[in-house]
């Protein structure tokens, strides 16, 4: 039983990293989003105004979450052509991203836009989020990188350096489920083989438990390792 229960929590370790693993090699891949976009329609709560935008592929899901007291940005978002065919901004967010959006304040920037990210495959098991941070002059501050590893920055057009990081933070409940998955299907793997090794030997009147060649008296125990013998049973009494 305590092997069975070690063996258990290794299946499970395995099982985390190679979900890990999977999300990190996601989040470092050049996505091509083509047309994948999804924009949402702007709220105003006085002279605050956010929304969000949603971007999906098959390896990687991005929100884009753009929060203002501007004016500027307000006047024409807020529009009947600013949002004429949008979807409503809350349905684009899943459970896990809203955990992880920032909070509702600009805290004194001309306007702020937060990117969560979401990897992994089938389903998004690893998150993390950037901030980007503009001022009244359009000077963008270092990017804030929250929840994730920073691996690299990669040059854009727009003259900042945009931030490429592994993720950190397990997304709820597939990156527990997908753990879950792949440590019981390896638990039933190893279960299989040892199970199979044993009739090999019992059948080749070998020692179950190290192979020593007992030339077919399994009755009588193993001299080698002490299986099956009085001894043994002396020794765990």
């Amino acid at each position: 039983m305590r092997r069975t229960i070690i063996l258990l929590f290794i299946c499970l370790l395995i099982g985390a990293t190679l979900t890990a693993t999977v999300a990190w090699w996601c989040a470092l891949r050049n996505f091509d989003w083509g047309d994948n976009l999804e924009r949402g329609t702007a709220h105003m709560n006085g002279s605050f105004m956010w929304r969000v935008d949603r971007r999906d592929t098959h390896y990687a899901t991005q929100f884009y979450f753009l929060q203002t007291e501007d004016p500027a940005f307000s006047t024409w978002w807020l529009t009947p052509q600013g949002n004429a065919g949008l979807q409503p901004s809350e349905k684009l967010l899943d459970g896990w991203s809203r955990i992880l959006l920032g909070p509702d304040s600009v805290d004194g920037w001309r306007y702020r836009l937060d990117r969560v990210w979401g990897f992994g495959w089938p389903a998004r098991t690893m998150s993390y989020r950037e901030t980007f941070l503009y001022d009244d002059s359009d000077t963008l501050a270092p990017p804030i990188v929250v929840g994730g590893l920073l691996v690299r920055q990669t040059p854009t057009p727009l003259n900042y350096a945009r931030p490429d990081a592994l993720p950190l933070i397990p997304i709820w409940p597939w990156f527990y489920l997908q753990t879950l998955i792949i440590g019981a299907a390896l638990l039933v793997v190893m279960m299989v083989v040892r199970q199979s090794r044993t009739w090999r030997r019992r059948k080749g009147g070998r020692c179950v438990r190290c192979g020593y060649d007992l030339r077919g008296q399994l009755g009588a125990g193993c001299p080698e390792c002490g299986w099956n013998r009085p001894v043994d049973d002396a020794a765990t009494q």
